[in-house]
């Protein structure tokens, strides 16, 4: 490996660094104004004569105990991975995280309430603010997911979210399941970026049809035409149980 390589490489890393630092940071941010907004709402319904003003006046009044267990929210956060890969593939188990990491933190919330003031927030409130805290911050992993498969198809994308990698052509061999899986993984990879050709597959029944907006192509004799067309830069297995002989007859 040259220096020229070397230094690209190492500028590649950094990069990568960077933007995941910077990813988290905001996350973070944006989760604790989804955790003040949940806590501002809460009392607002609780105390509803209270006006906008009182509101601020009553959480501001909190403060000592709010603040520390609030920032304990974001290391909740973080130990249930909520910084590290749920948000990009919003599923139901990234659901499952959020909710674990809401009540834990409704549990820090009264035990530094009750360290600090010896007390706690009305039962009402709290409740509220769990409700509405697993909306904001569910809901906000889900529209992170939107905006990060939109933002990648968008030629002003900032350069920190934007790989400028020209897209592999491929074809995808299996137009079942697996297949399905494999399409919606790699249109969620912004660092290898594919252009998918086409599903191949021998059964007849699944001839023509689309999968998630791509169509079967043919069977997987014709893969071969593609490659002596130039058309594919890669072909990707999505077979069960295939073994070596499918490897054999791609080869």
């Amino acid at each position: 490996m040259t220096v020229q390589q070397t230094l690209e490489s190492l500028s590649a890393r950094v990069h990568l660094l960077f933007r995941r630092l910077f990813t988290v940071v905001i996350l973070m941010l944006a989760d604790l104004a989804c955790l003040f907004g949940a806590l501002f709402l809460a009392v607002a319904l609780r105390f509803d004569s209270y006006s906008l003003r009182d509101v601020g006046v009553y959480l501001l009044h909190h403060r000592y105990s709010l603040l520390p267990a609030l920032l304990g929210y974001l290391v909740i956060f973080y130990g249930c991975r909520l910084y590290r890969s749920a948000w990009r593939f919003a599923s139901l188990e990234a659901f499952y995280s959020v909710l674990i990491a809401n009540v834990l933190g409704v549990a820090w919330l009264v035990v530094t309430q009750y360290i600090v003031e010896f007390t706690m927030l009305p039962r009402a409130v709290i409740g509220l603010f769990a409700f509405i805290s697993t909306a904001l911050t569910g809901g906000l992993r889900v529209s992170l997911r939107v905006m990060h498969r939109r933002m990648k198809r968008l030629p002003d994308t900032p350069p920190v979210w934007r790989v400028d990698r020209p897209a592999k052509r491929a074809v995808i061999l299996g137009g079942g399941s697996d297949g399905a899986r494999l399409l919606s993984a790699l249109r969620e990879d912004i660092l290898h970026p594919y252009t998918i050709i086409g599903f191949l597959d021998d059964r007849a029944v699944v001839q023509g049809v689309y999968i998630r907006d791509v169509r079967v192509i043919g069977p997987l004799s014709h893969l071969f035409t593609l490659l002596e067309e130039g058309g594919v830069d890669e072909v990707l297995v999505a077979l069960p149980n295939s073994g070596d002989s499918i490897r054999e007859y791609v080869l």
